[in-house]
Order: structure tokens, then sequence, then C-alpha cells
């Protein structure tokens, strides 16, 4: 318990969000199933649960269909290797509606976060995901981008 007064009333939190007992004990206390990931209706409490588990997670969880991948060749410092960071564009069906996502990486953190972008033709390919993230047509992002730092 986050929280424990001198009656034995206690209260859960994971990064200032509350969770009830039972919720605390499925999804913070041990990695959460599928079903148990996808019932969390609180949106705050998902972005928690996926800050603890980290997003392979989340990825784990849903039934993806992949659109597009992307291997992208990024150098950290000048005395370090190339390595290689993994994008995608995928869709999940949620509460019967079919959302479009982007699977980025942050080039220095490592970090893995999915955004999700709109449901258009551009956005099929993971270029074009990526261009409508900055407001750009693919050609323009294209053209445009010279090196990501």
């Amino acid at each position: 318990a986050a929280v424990l007064f001198a009656d034995g009333y206690f209260q859960h939190y994971l990064h200032g969000v509350f969770f009830d007992e039972d919720l605390f004990a499925k999804t913070v206390l041990k990695r959460p199933t599928k079903e148990e990931f996808l019932a969390i209706r609180n949106t705050e409490q998902r972005a928690a649960i996926i800050s603890q588990w980290g997003i392979t997670t989340v990825l784990e969880c849903l039934e993806r269909t992949v659109l597009d991948t992307k291997f992208l060749i990024c150098n950290r410092h000048a005395h370090d290797a190339d390595f290689r960071v993994l994008g995608e564009v995928f869709e999940i069906i949620l509460d019967q509606t079919p959302l479009r996502y982007i699977l980025v990486e942050c080039t220095s953190t490592h970090k893995r976060t999915m955004l999700c972008v709109e449901r258009t033709e551009q956005t099929t390919t993971y270029e074009g995901a990526r261009a409508w993230t900055f407001g750009l047509s693919t050609e323009d992002f294209l053209t445009g981008l010279v090196h990501e730092t």
C-alpha cells in the first residue's frame, strides 16, 4: 500500500495514480495478462501500467495488424557504432473501433512509445505516419529530413 493509516485503511498508487486493491494486485504487483490490461478503462491507469511494465507489455497484449516496418540506422555519438532502431505502423481494434499507431524509439534514450495517427493513405507507411506527426506530407518530410538529433 502506498498510504497506510493507523486504523488499517490503505490506498494503492502507482506514479501518483490511484488503483483499487484488486486492480493493483492484478496489474502492478504482477505483469498483467492481455485481458487484464485491456479491461483497464482509466487512461491514467493504463499509462501508469505502461510506465511500470514497458511498451513491450502493451504490444504483446494487443492483437495488431502491422502495416509497415522500418529499421533506421542511427548514430548516437561520434565514437559509437551505428545501431538499428525499429519503427512500425500498426492497427488495432479497440471497442470495435479501428485505430492506427506508429511505434517510434528515441535515438538517445531508446524509450519506445506508440503514437496514435489518423487513418489515411499517407499513414499506411512508416515514413508517411512519421511525417503526419509533424504535419507534413511524406515528400516534404523526406526531402527536409537531414539528420535526427
